[in-house]
């Protein structure tokens, strides 16, 4: 299935989500951040032949029925950390919806290299979880619009 970076920058943008996940340390108390794409559909086969050209990690997302009688199994196709910001640079060009929080997320977002995060650092990835997800509010609304 040859698969175009413009035809899966199209699925990212109906189908994907961008954003910064974050979570505590439980030793430390700190909080770390990690870049995190996903695609959630529920046609397996789809999501297993982007995962075979361009990887991420393949999960089952909500079982099918349990909240709706007669819904699919959901599955999502997840890229984290440096693997979410090499794929986020292969299809920027492409990608028309979701440019905003990529191009925000690839400016804005520099790896850590195991280096402790400063307040201050903490703080710039804070604010950079919350523009990511306005500009998702943001998009959401215009879509609805339309």
């Amino acid at each position: 299935m040859g698969l175009t970076l413009s035809w899966l920058a199209g699925f990212l943008d109906g189908e994907g989500c961008v954003r910064l996940s974050s979570f505590k340390n439980k030793k430390t108390e700190r909080l770390s951040f990690c870049p995190w794409v996903s695609i959630t559909n529920t046609d397996l086969p789809t999501l297993k032949a982007i995962q075979a050209e361009y990887g991420g990690n393949l999960y089952l997302g909500k079982e099918g029925g349990k909240h709706y009688k007669g819904s699919k199994n959901s599955f999502v196709l997840v890229w984290q950390g440096k693997r979410a910001i090499e794929f986020l640079k292969l299809i920027a060009p492409y990608v028309i919806l979701k440019k905003p929080q990529i191009e925000l997320m690839l400016a804005s977002y520099a790896p850590r290299n195991h280096v402790r995060l400063s307040e201050h650092a903490i703080n710039q990835r804070v604010q950079l979880q919350s523009q990511l997800t306005d500009l998702k509010n943001i998009n959401y609304c215009l879509q609805k619009e339309n």
